[in-house]
């Protein structure tokens, strides 16, 4: 199979799993070239998705991070005061 339709599966495959864990940075931040380049060695759709599994993994990892420690941090039933006393008139940050 041609690196270019290699490249327009994993597209595809990025963009219809755009939530599942770090598809999403895969769409956001990877033009053709970055894809290609991870996927130099795949013969297949399922070798070129596969060699994405250890990226999409870290990115998955650090979001799941985030989340846990913005929800530890700022529980959701504290987010709306935290909100309003940390912000302007205009809705602008006022602790930084």
């Amino acid at each position: 199979m041609k690196i270019n339709d290699l490249v327009a599966a994993v597209k595809a495959h990025a963009l219809a799993h755009y939530e599942d864990g770090g598809w999403d940075v895969v769409v956001e931040t990877y033009d053709d070239a970055e894809i290609a380049k991870v996927i130099s060695k795949a013969r297949t759709v399922r070798g070129a998705i596969a060699n994405f599994a250890d990226v999409v993994d870290v990115y998955a990892e650090r979001e799941a991070d985030a989340e846990s420690y913005r929800d530890d941090e700022y529980p959701a039933d504290q987010m709306d005061s935290y909100h309003n006393a940390n912000t302007d008139a205009y809705g602008s940050p006022t602790d930084y």
